[in-house]
């Protein structure tokens, strides 16, 4: 039996998303995609209803956060009870948060680990991010809005407990199923546990930027950018983002 599993998604309970659950779960069975984990920033407002609503279009929700760290990084966190560990941004240090991801038994995602809100691109000390790793279930090897990462190999050399995986990260319902995971199995049980255990995960390339993104994408970097936006007003720039940004 193949499972197709987004593991990156974010909901109308995401500060910076709108996306309804009737959405997710159309476009979900669109794309054949069987589990989705949501992971809204800092919260876990996965209801019942949610949960129904998804079920009627042949996915199952998988409840996850995103927690924003004390040092900036985003981890994601994904359990039935994650809930219980929810609070406000930057509530917790990366130390912290991952010991009670722990504790709690939860799967750890690390997502695209190089952007400035990554584990290896927020500042974090080396001695923090190894220890973070070191209990680190999943890496995305490639993240659909911030692209492939050039650490992999480094990880997979020093960290044989991690398992590399690839992210939509959707925020609009244009995203979700960008980037998805496939394995088979014999029986469906815990679908991110058979993600983590697999030896033969497929990914899975529903959708990809094109060169005129990532150029733009690297000039938001700049400081010219930085400077030029300051004096631009927010539609003029909103404009300017839907141009060089279209999918």
């Amino acid at each position: 039996m193949n499972l197709l599993i987004e593991t990156h998604c974010h909901s109308h309970y995401s500060h910076d998303c709108k996306t309804s659950m009737q959405s997710i779960g159309e476009r979900c069975r669109r794309l054949g995609i069987n589990f989705i984990v949501i992971n809204d920033h800092d919260t876990c407002g996965v209801l019942d209803r949610d949960e129904a609503i998804l079920a009627s279009y042949g996915v199952t929700v998988i409840k996850g956060i995103e927690f924003t760290t004390k040092e900036g990084a985003h981890i994601i966190g994904i359990h039935s009870d994650i809930k219980s560990l929810e609070n406000e941004r930057g509530y917790y240090s990366l130390i912290e948060l991952v010991n009670r991801l722990s504790l709690l038994g939860a799967k750890i995602i690390v997502p695209h680990p190089e952007h400035y809100t990554g584990l290896l691109g927020c500042g974090a000390v080396d001695a923090d991010v190894d220890y973070v790793l070191r209990k680190t279930h999943f890496v995305e090897k490639e993240n659909f809005k911030y692209g492939p990462s050039s650490c992999t190999q480094r990880i997979s050399e020093n960290y044989p407990n991690v398992k590399f995986i690839v992210g939509s990260d959707a925020h609009s319902i244009e995203d979700v199923g960008s980037q998805i995971n496939s394995i088979v199995v014999e029986k469906i049980e815990d679908p991110i546990e058979g993600l983590y255990n697999s030896t033969d995960v497929e990914f899975v390339f529903n959708k990809r930027h094109g060169n005129m993104y990532w150029a733009f994408r690297h000039f938001q970097a700049s400081k010219i950018y930085q400077l030029v936006i300051r004096v631009m007003r927010p539609e003029l720039r909103r404009r300017i983002k839907r141009i060089f940004m279209k999918k």
